[in-house]
């Protein structure tokens, strides 16, 4: 086993060699202390990150100019329409008719004061259906009259019962109705007179 040199048979470059290596470990050593017992910083928060999370605007937030709170409202919706046409008294005092038909005469339980033949009309075909209070009638009948003579007779009997002009009826026609009624009349002239046609929904009782 070698002895150590002694100091004094140290050369030169050995003294600095070993002078330099002392002051790297030493310096190494005060590095590594240093970073062991110095605190971490605190990560700062991100600016303008890809995310981030809202909790959106506290209770009883009060809204300003350009807020996103909407006010409070009372819940109530009001409907956007015009209100339904008021029905009048039942243009019908009959009773409902079960459902039936007759040629060359008035069936049993046909709205006549509504939508009965004219005075000296040939009756040729009638009918009625009902459901609840609701007649469906239908009637064809054949007069000497002229259709305009027709149309006339039906529009003065209608507006009597207080039924109101449907505007907007075909030429040789005539429509009126209310809330829960409507009928129609319409009238063509043949070789024999003038034929017409009775149809509507009325109400009874």
């Amino acid at each position: 086993m070698g002895t150590l040199a002694h100091p004094r048979f140290l050369t030169r470059n050995m003294r600095t060699a070993l002078i330099v290596g002392a002051g790297v470990v030493a310096l190494g050593l005060g590095l590594g202390g240093w970073l062991f017992i110095a605190p971490v910083a605190p990560t700062p928060p991100a600016v303008g990150g890809a995310h981030s999370s809202s909790t959106g605007p506290l209770p009883g937030a009060t809204p300003t100019t350009g807020s996103e709170v909407m006010p409070p409202g009372d819940g109530t919706v009001t409907p956007d329409r015009l209100p339904p046409r008021a029905a009048t008294h039942p243009p019908s005092s009959l009773p409902p008719a079960d459902s039936a038909s007759a040629r060359g005469a008035i069936v049993a339980g046909y709205p006549v004061e509504v939508a009965g033949p004219l005075d000296g009309s040939d009756v040729i075909e009638s009918s009625v259906a009902s459901e609840g209070s609701l007649v469906q009638s239908a009637l064809v009948a054949r007069t000497d009259a002229s259709p305009e003579e027709v149309l006339e007779a039906y529009r003065a009997r209608w507006s009597a019962l207080r039924l109101a002009a449907v505007p907007g009826a075909e030429a040789g026609a005539a429509s009126f109705g209310d809330a829960s009624s409507s009928i129609t009349v319409s009238a063509d002239a043949s070789g024999t007179g003038t034929v017409y046609t009775v149809f509507g929904i009325v109400r009874t009782g």
